[in-house]
């Protein structure tokens, strides 16, 4: 038995994705948002018992009290053994959401009242996946087991993901991740990222007395920079066949205007859709930075130093149109009549860690948030009612 797959509660749905998005929760403050997840989903049909929470907290970016959350559901009727299938999503708002109060400007326009981002990104992923399993509970129709996840700090470089234990979904053969943009778009790869961080040590002197017995910790960073960007690993960056890109994020040292820096602690990112040229990039700035070093030195002949480590790091992936998951995620699509857009994209997703780290191939689709981490973002109705279309088709398994 199967439910009426174009047939939700659209007024519940709408209701929902209200409610999430007002309650607070960026990276490391989950635990409200996660809360009212844990309800809903007990009040429909899954055991408190199998609704858990991991330890990834204890590795993650952000201190926080709160793991990502897995739900396992039992199937039922023919499809009790059917493959496990994996619904996923994270919990937390940038820190831009604080205050959100969403409105409904028009019939298809979820927005902020007042002047901060929406917070869609990525409630809407948490209410359309609980919409799913609201309407699958209701219907008592036949379905395959499922585990559902909503990871923390995924706006804090995948940090949930990167660190989920993988052992408590069961093994799901099958994955869908939801996150923002357009259902009909099907992310089927991501480039990958190193975050990085160079503590430079230079050497103290008085700058007005005796500068040559310093030597200078932005020197370091002069140079190196320098040589990156005249070489073509700044930026955007081609190295023959191989495409990335690269940045300086933040500087930060020094203590007087009279003291020769001896310290300053430089951030970054390189990206890449190749994994070995990732490693490559890493490779170059860490040995700019490193000979920078050994040329900085003060008049008794002695160099600066410096510390050189990756601060996070999420691999790159991509999966091929023939995939079980990719064809599981476009059968459900056909529900809303939409062609399936294929993408690869330039940012990184939970499905990166899921799919490159944990070995769980995972399609992101939009549950119809735009213009994310900007007070500009807003959620577009029609689209998240049809992922939630989407969902529940994907949630309901195989037909025949």
């Amino acid at each position: 038995m199967h439910p009426d797959l174009t047939s939700i509660d659209e007024l519940a749905a709408i209701e929902l994705v209200m409610e999430l998005i007002a309650i607070p929760g960026g990276p490391g403050d989950e635990t409200a948002v996660a809360a009212r997840i844990k309800a809903e989903l007990i009040k429909n049909g899954f055991a408190a018992p199998n609704i858990r929470h991991d330890k990834a907290n204890r590795h993650t970016r952000c201190p926080s009290p709160t793991g990502n959350m897995i739900a396992c559901l039992p199937g039922r009727g023919k499809l009790r053994n059917a493959a496990r299938r994996l619904l996923s999503t994270h919990m937390d708002t940038v820190p831009l959401c604080v205050g959100a109060v969403p409105v409904r400007k028009s019939r298809n326009r979820i927005v902020p009242a007042g002047n901060t981002a929406l917070g869609g990104d990525n409630r809407s992923g948490c209410a359309s996946i609980l919409t799913a399993i609201r309407e699958l509970h209701s219907s008592g129709c036949d379905h395959p087991p499922l585990t559902l996840l909503f990871t923390v700090q995924e706006e804090v470089g995948l940090s949930g993901a990167q660190h989920l234990d993988a052992s408590l979904l069961r093994s799901p053969q099958l994955a869908i991740n939801v996150d923002g943009g357009d259902p009909a778009d099907l992310v089927i790869g991501a480039i990958g990222g190193r975050q990085w961080q160079a503590d430079i040590h230079g050497i103290a002197a008085h700058a007005g007395c005796h500068p040559e017995d310093g030597a200078s910790a932005a020197n370091v960073f002069a140079i190196a920079h320098a040589a990156l960007v005249a070489d073509g690993w700044h930026g955007k960056v081609e190295q023959g066949r191989n495409r990335g890109t690269a940045n300086i994020g933040s500087l930060e040292g020094g203590d007087a205007t009279n003291v020769v820096m001896d310290r300053l602690e430089v951030t970054g990112e390189c990206r890449s859709h190749s994994k070995t040229f990732l490693d490559r990039m890493m490779r170059t700035y860490e040995n700019a930075f490193t000979k920078a070093a050994k040329r900085t030195k003060n008049a008794g002949g002695r160099c600066a130093g410096v510390e050189f480590k990756v601060t996070n790091a999420y691999p790159p992936f991509t999966m091929s149109k023939r995939h079980p998951s990719v064809s599981a995620v476009v059968d459900a699509l056909a529900v809303t009549r939409k062609r399936p857009n294929f993408r690869v994209i330039d940012g990184g997703l939970d499905a990166n860690c899921l799919t490159a780290i944990h070995g769980i191939p995972s399609v992101t689709i939009g549950a119809g948030d735009h213009s994310p981490h900007t007070v500009n973002e807003y959620l577009d109705v029609p689209e998240y009612l049809d992922a939630c279309r989407v969902l529940l088709q994907f949630a309901t398994g195989p037909k025949g």
